[in-house]
């Protein structure tokens, strides 16, 4: 579990052969974790008792709908993509951004109109969303469309904040395991004792958050500097 406005690892915890993320997951949403937070979370985890569990637990939920769930997708589809919808009490914010040679648009629609018949299945629905994405570059160009709904009711998250709050979300790729991966090696790393890769895991954690906490945004160079001056390492770990 990552925390995006702080970069910490709120918990971290193997998955053993037997079980899977869904079922690993379900221990942890205790209100320790849940309590004031929203948690964001992929299609893997986009089972009805998930919402459920996370606002019973004192939190805010945003599920991203996928073929896993192809019932629920597809009404949310066919809701949004309805010409004939009487969109009165939707809502959109669409945001454009221009930067190493490529341009990318975002676009959500929010609305309330489908919470009551989500409830059966999902719990307490503040708004349902669809959010189209479409990216440019020079050789390229790609349209994805994502649905998906929120305990936040609109009142409390307008498009705009939804908006950044599902961007907020892929910070885990980008910000985490993209760095552990890539920056820290651990696809290169041939550890096959899991106790030990668990630990090295953990210890990567630490480093990544670290640096988070101290604004450090080029994780590789401060790492080069590190090893060429060990006492300020020491001294900025102290």
């Amino acid at each position: 579990m990552y925390e995006v406005q702080t970069g910490i690892v709120l918990h971290q915890c193997p998955i053993d052969e037997k079980r899977n993320e869904v079922s690993t997951l379900k221990p942890l949403l205790t209100e320790v974790l849940c309590k004031g937070r929203i948690l964001t979370a992929d299609a893997a985890h986009s089972y009805h008792e998930f919402g459920r569990l996370v606002q019973r637990a004192g939190g805010d939920v945003i599920l991203f709908i996928k073929d896993n769930t192809s019932v629920t997708r597809a009404d949310l589809e066919l809701f949004f993509e309805d010409p004939q919808a009487d969109r009165r009490t939707w809502q959109s914010y669409a945001q454009v951004e221009k930067g190493h040679g490529r341009l990318e648009r975002r676009h959500i629609l929010t609305s309330p109109d489908l919470n009551e018949f989500l409830r059966r299945d999902w719990g307490e629905v503040g708004q349902v969303f669809r959010l189209q994405r479409e990216r440019k570059t020079p050789g390229t160009s790609s349209v994805e469309i994502v649905y998906g709904w929120t305990s936040l009711s609109s009142h409390r998250c307008p498009p705009r904040r939804l908006s950044q709050l599902i961007r907020d979300h892929w910070a885990v790729e980008n910000r985490l395991h993209w760095r552990r991966d890539a920056t820290l090696g651990e696809d290169r790393c041939g550890v096959r004792v899991p106790s030990v890769a668990q630990m090295l895991a953990v210890l990567n954690t630490l480093v990544l958050s670290l640096m988070d906490l101290h604004h450090i945004s080029h994780v590789a160079r401060q790492i080069r500097r590190f090893s060429s001056h060990p006492n300020e390492a020491l001294a900025w770990l102290l």
